[in-house]
């Protein structure tokens, strides 16, 4: 991380983070996947609070109650989507029907895609225990996609859009059971894993279409990419 600007500067402080070289075009670690909701996005403007206290005293009340019942509401939201999230990284199964990180699984998210979005082409897939999050062309040509969010059950946009990093693949052309398999290698690769997901994308230039990492509470990690027929082309262990 970088050093906080000469001090005797009048300007306040900040701070640079240089970026950490990888080798060779591993994908960035992810820690989690957006959240499920639009709470990510959601904001009180500054000053909000003291506006509302230079109303007409007659006016005063009704707005105070509606601001604390929606600043309540979003807590205890924030709070339970945070908790979820926990579990999800932690490696967790999650719910009996929410086995997302299996060949059913897999195969599962492959059918509500084309379901919902008329065919299987995506730009990538992120899969862990108990949900995956799924990048999806938004038109016929461009790189621009949006964002979906899969629970096992239910497959909803996460009104998260961006541009692409990468090609367009078919998911379906993806063997779920072989992308399991590199999970669990991977896993083998760290002592006590409380961790694991995998993602899926268009294959690199050393013909890896598939990256499965793993790691542990001390942030022990451990990641592998393998071709569509599960030939290793990369273990972060040998490097």
């Amino acid at each position: 991380m970088g050093t906080p600007e000469d001090p005797s500067d009048d300007t306040p402080p900040t701070y640079r983070t240089d970026p950490v070289p990888v080798e060779p075009e591993v994908p960035a670690l992810v820690p989690y996947g957006p959240a499920p909701t639009g709470l990510a996005d959601f904001s009180v403007a500054p000053g909000a609070v003291a506006r509302v206290g230079r109303l007409p005293r007659t006016l005063f009340l009704i707005p105070v109650v509606a601001v604390l019942v929606v600043v309540v509401g979003v807590v205890a939201a924030v709070l339970g989507v945070g908790s979820g999230d926990d579990e999800v990284d932690a490696g967790a199964a999650g719910p009996a029907d929410a086995q997302v990180l299996t060949a059913e699984g897999y195969d599962e998210l492959v059918a509500a895609v084309e379901e919902e979005t008329g065919g299987t082409t995506v730009f990538d897939a992120v899969l862990y225990p108990a949900y995956a999050v799924v990048s999806v062309p938004v038109d016929a040509t461009t790189k621009r996609q949006e964002s979906w969010y899969w629970d096992g059950t239910d497959l909803r946009s996460n009104n998260s859009k961006s541009t692409a990093s990468f090609d367009r693949f078919d998911l379906a052309s993806v063997d779920g059971a072989v992308v399991v398999d590199l999970v669990d290698r991977v896993r083998d690769l760290v002592e006590d894993p409380t961790s694991w997901y995998a993602i899926v994308r268009t294959s690199d230039p050393d013909g890896a279409t598939m990256w499965a990492y793993a790691s542990n509470e001390y942030d022990e990690t451990a990641y592998l990419g393998a071709a569509a027929d599960g030939t290793i082309t990369y273990d972060s262990t040998q490097h």
